[in-house]
C-alpha cells in the first residue's frame, strides 16, 4: 500500500493536469484560428474555399499549403530591367536546408535585385510564385531563371506571406515539394 501523498505533492500534481489542459485547449483554439504566414485558414483545415472581392477571386487553403490567387494584374504588363526588380525567397521548406540562399544566388546571377533570404515560421507543402501588381511578367522571368517549370505564377495574396514580402515585387516561396519541382 502507498503512503498518503502530502498536500504539497498534491498540489504539484493538480496543477500538472491544469497545465497540461491548458496546452491542449491552447492546440485546440490555434487549429481552429484564422492566421499563418498566409493570412486566414478555415477552420479545421478543410479544403480550399473561394472568397470574392470586388476585383479580384482569392482561394485560401490550410496554412501547410500555398495559398492561390488568381485575379490581380493585368496578363499584358511588360517585364522590368532585372536590375529594378525586388525579389524575395522564403524558405519554407521545413528540413530542406540551403535552398533559399542557393536559389537567391541563381536569381543574383541573373541580374535581380535579391533580397535577404527568409526562413518561414510555418512550412507549406508547395512552391510557389507571387507578384504584385504590374509585376507578372517578372515573375515569369524569376521562375525561367530558377527552373521552375510546373510551379504557377500567382498575384500575391492580399496579407503579405512574411512582413519582408511587402518590400519585394516578387515572391518566391520554396514548399516541401522542392525537390519534386527542381527534379532533385
Amino acid at each position: 500500500m502507498t503512503a498518503p501523498r502530502r498536500p504539497s505533492e498534491q498540489a504539484t500534481i493538480r496543477g500538472a493536469i491544469v497545465v497540461f489542459a491548458a496546452v491542449l485547449i491552447g492546440v485546440a483554439l490555434l487549429s481552429r484560428s484564422d492566421g499563418g504566414i498566409f493570412g486566414s485558414a478555415e477552420a479545421g483545415g478543410a479544403g480550399p474555399t473561394t472568397t470574392t472581392q470586388t476585383t479580384r477571386t482569392t482561394t485560401t487553403v490550410p496554412t501547410s499549403t500555398v495559398p492561390t490567387n488568381t485575379g490581380g494584374a493585368a496578363a499584358t504588363d511588360k517585364a522590368h530591367d532585372p536590375k529594378q526588380v525586388k525579389v524575395i525567397v522564403v524558405n519554407a521548406a521545413g528540413g530542406i536546408v540551403g535552398i533559399g540562399s542557393d536559389n537567391s544566388q541563381k536569381l543574383t546571377q541573373a541580374g535581380f535585385q535579391v533580397l535577404p533570404v527568409k526562413n518561414s515560421d510555418q512550412d507549406v507543402d508547395a512552391t510557389g510564385l507571387f507578384f504584385n501588381e504590374g509585376f507578372q511578367a517578372d515573375a515569369t522571368a524569376v521562375k525561367a531563371a530558377l527552373g521552375f517549370g510546373n510551379v504557377p505564377v500567382q498575384a500575391a495574396p492580399a496579407q503579405a506571406i512574411i512582413p519582408e514580402a511587402a518590400d519585394a515585387n516578387v515572391i518566391v516561396v520554396l514548399g516541401k515539394n522542392y525537390n519534386d519541382v527542381t527534379g532533385g
